[in-house]
């Protein structure tokens, strides 16, 4: 994700929705608690593509 093109100086650019025609860009993204949000869901399980 840090190499998407949408990342400035390795931190990435969210676009993000709090409800319907509710949305706002978030750039203070802590990467870990991102990784710990993938995981929880599932990212990483056996046989997911790296």
């Amino acid at each position: 994700m840090g190499q998407d093109k949408k990342a400035e100086g390795g931190r990435l650019t969210f676009i993000l929705a709090r409800g319907l025609g509710e949305a706002f860009v978030a750039r203070d993204v802590d990467p870990a608690a991102i990784h710990d949000f993938l995981v929880s869901e599932g990212a990483g399980s056996a046989g997911a593509a790296a």
